[in-house]
């Protein structure tokens, strides 16, 4: 009786391409048979990964309402004591304004808040 945590055959192993003029050479990618025991083609591992914009729009909010919050926290902590919090009053209008930065979502300014 076989293992069943043990693979049926043997796995496949990556093929190394030879050293050329152009570089050092880079291993491929396996290829595996699809169900009808066709090769599926090669990725295409020169594109870059950019994040869908309301991908990258739902995190842009999630930092910025969690930077807000923290925000206003040190907002009212200050304003318990009787200090002033003019200096993060300005971090907070600048964490509003976010938004309409030129490459939002996908390339924000994040404002640095204010020294403790």
């Amino acid at each position: 009786m076989s293992d069943p945590t043990t693979p049926a055959g043997p796995l496949p192993v990556p093929v190394m391409p030879e050293p050329d003029a152009s570089g050092p050479a880079t291993p491929a990618a396996p290829q595996l048979p699809l169900a009808d025991g066709s090769t599926p083609p090669p990725p295409d591992l020169t594109q870059t990964y950019e994040p869908p914009p309301w991908t990258a729009k739902r995190e842009a909010q999630t930092m910025q309402t969690s930077l807000t919050i923290q925000a206003d926290e040190a907002i009212a902590r200050r304003t318990a004591l009787g200090q002033t919090f003019d200096d993060w009053q300005a971090y907070r209008d600048a964490l509003d304004a976010v938004p309409q930065q030129a490459g939002y979502p996908l390339h924000i300014g994040w404002p640095l808040p204010p020294s403790p």
